[in-house]
């Protein structure tokens, strides 16, 4: 499905500046009137009135993994250990390291699906298993 990432515009303002540019507004101040401002859009229902449409679009990219999302593929033996890679919503890709009886040792992001045996074993290396 082809899905979009749209930004919008909030307007909102802060009282009490002491410069005519705004420019002595604190972080604080920021966040406790853009706050209030959703409180009140909210409670009033002009949420879709006050950001009206978007003003800066682009297609987000749809990355189909080449694995299925949640196939199981059993480890060497001797290790004792059982790997399934994983892709969630946003196309990134995982391998979760378990035991046999299925306590998850390490989540480990993947470069390349494909390659998920070598990046394992690379792991694995390198923590001296």
């Amino acid at each position: 499905m082809k899905t979009y990432n749209n930004a919008f515009t909030l307007a909102f303002e802060v009282s009490g500046c002491t410069t005519p540019d705004g420019s002595d507004v604190t972080q604080e101040q920021f966040v406790k009137a853009l706050l209030e401002r959703i409180k009140n859009l909210a409670e009033n229902q002009e949420v879709l009135e006050a950001v009206g449409l978007a003003f800066d679009s682009h297609e987000e990219t749809d990355v189909e993994p080449d694995l299925p999302r949640s196939e199981v593929y059993y480890f060497t033996p001797n290790k004792q250990l059982e790997v399934e890679v994983l892709t969630n919503e946003y196309g990134k890709h995982f391998a979760d390291l378990r035991t046999y009886d299925g306590e998850v040792l390490v989540c480990l992001p993947l470069e390349d699906p494909n390659l998920w045996e070598e990046e394992v074993n690379n792991y694995l290396f390198e923590m001296g298993v």
